[in-house]
């Protein structure tokens, strides 16, 4: 057997500052860097199964098949500020900037702007209640080319360049994006030591710039937990959740060496 011989180096750093610079205002701010260094060698494939019927060897050639080991480094910067608008009543108001750099994808460097807003209030001793709105909107410069190799390129009759990849498909996890969520949450406090919490969330995204793979997504999720503690050695806790997706979705079949699909539909 072979051995992948992989290594991976992880750096982690996290700080965070809270203040209350005047007696009705808290500031809260937060920084964390995070690098994957995928230090894993490149692996040459000997060949592959071509059209899932014929295999096609490539060692010795020219274009010969290799992996690529994929990294990224992932900065997230961000400020709170909060108010006390009444008694036992804070309003918060966030910016978040999450900035991510790849190695061997298609988005180099992305980064996503988050606005948040949410209300806090505990109109009762057994109630407490939170509700928030957040609004973000994430871009970056898509190259559908990055990932493959020599082998499975071509140039079209105009002279673009051609993959076997469908160029105007966006990976949902690297387009761009825009995405509304609110979110109710409530604690009741039936006793001091019983605590029961409702949860609920909508969200919406808008994969804007997508014409193919994952176009939008609406998802709502329910969850109910409680917490009993009967005493300091022993603790009941138990939660419920339902989640349900609607996503949009859009396919075709790509083959680059047909000039009938060079084009968009």
């Amino acid at each position: 057997k072979g051995s992948l011989d992989g290594a991976v180096n992880t750096t982690l750093y996290n700080a965070l500052l809270t203040s209350r610079p005047l007696n009705f205002m808290n500031l809260k701010a937060k920084y964390r860097y995070y690098d994957y260094d995928n230090k894993t060698e490149r692996i040459t494939l000997p060949g592959y199964v071509q059209y899932d019927g014929a295999w096609r060897a490539t060692l010795g050639q020219a274009t010969a098949i290799e992996n690529l080991p994929t990294g990224y480094k992932k900065t997230t910067a961000g400020i709170d500020l909060g108010f006390d608008v009444a008694t036992a009543t804070t309003l918060t108001l966030g910016y978040t900037n999450d900035r991510t750099e790849r190695t061997h994808r298609e988005v180099k460097d992305q980064k996503d702007n988050i606005y948040k807003a949410s209300l806090d209030t505990m109109p009762f001793e057994w109630l407490d209640l939170r509700t928030s709105y957040e609004k973000s909107r994430r871009d970056g410069d898509y190259d559908y080319t990055v990932p493959f190799v020599e082998e499975f390129t071509t140039t079209s009759a105009d002279g673009s360049l051609v993959t076997a990849q469908l160029p105007w498909l966006r990976k949902y996890d690297e387009a761009d994006r825009d995405r509304e969520r609110i979110q109710l949450i409530a604690t009741v406090y039936p006793t001091d030591s019983i605590s029961l919490t409702g949860t609920y969330i909508q969200g919406k995204d808008d994969f804007r710039n997508s014409p193919f793979g994952l176009t939008e997504d609406n998802h709502q999720i329910y969850s109910i937990d409680g917490d009993y503690t009967v005493n300091e050695s022993i603790n009941f806790y138990a939660f419920y959740s339902h989640e349900k997706y609607d996503n949009g979705q859009r396919s075709r079949q790509w083959n680059p060496c047909n000039p009938a699909t060079l084009q968009p539909i």
